[in-house]
Formats: C-alpha cells, structure tokens, sequence
C-alpha cells in the first residue's frame, strides 16, 4: 500500500513540475523593457567613479553648505551611488527622489525637494562624476 502511495504521489509531482515549465514564458511589458534598460544603462559597482581627495573634501563642504549634516561618513558613498544614477541617465524627477532617500537617514532626517536638486548640482560641478 505505501508503495501505491508513494508512486501515485510521485507521478502527481512529476505531473505538476512538467505543468509548470511547459507553461509560455510572459511577454514583458514596455514598462519593464524600459525599467530593464534604465537598470543596465546604471554602472557597475565597480565602475562608480571615486573622488580624489582634493575632490571628496570640496564635495565634503559644499554638501555642509546645504545643509551642515549632510558632511558625515557616508556623504562620498552616498554621493558616488547619486552619481551613478547621473551618469544611468535618470530623469531628472526621479534623481530628486532617489537623491532624497540616499541623503537622509542618520542625523539628516528628511531632505526637501529643493536641497536634493542642490545636492546633485553639487555631485556634477564636483568634477568627479563623469563617465
């Protein structure tokens, strides 16, 4: 009996798994062709450009100007991921708010529209970001 059991049940599983891969894959939308351009057009890791010294320190204090803590130990990380999204071609809408939610956290809990926009000025005079 346990043997009837146990093969009906895996025929049943067998059935089931070919179901399911035999199925036809989805058809992306637009939306997602674009959101999967967008994503590839963003650099690798590896690729996001580092400030020099001279350059982190500027970048340091014009960040200060806009708002004094936003010079804290993530500011350059923070503003190498913005760069990223400069360089990834992002709308200039969707750069305010990824910039909004990079730079707030810690200390800094909430950066407004028009300190984001600053901030990425910031990132592009620097000199730095660049492709």
């Amino acid at each position: 009996m346990k043997k009837i059991i146990a093969a009906a049940s895996l025929t049943a599983l067998t059935a089931l798994l070919v179901t399911g891969c035999a199925g036809s894959p989805k058809a992306e939308t637009p939306a997602a062709l674009t959101a999967a351009a967008s994503a590839a057009a963003v650099a690798p890791v590896s690729q996001i450009p580092r400030p020099d010294a001279a350059q982190a320190a500027s970048l340091r204090a014009d960040l200060a100007k806009i708002n004094p803590l936003l010079d804290n130990g993530k500011a350059v990380d923070n503003a190498r991921n913005q760069c990223t999204s400069i360089l990834g071609g992002v709308a200039a809408d969707k750069l305010i708010t990824v910039a909004k939610a990079r730079f707030t956290g810690g200390k800094v809990k909430s950066v407004s529209d028009t300190e984001a926009q600053q901030i990425i000025d910031v990132i592009k005079a620097n000199g730095f970001c660049k492709a």
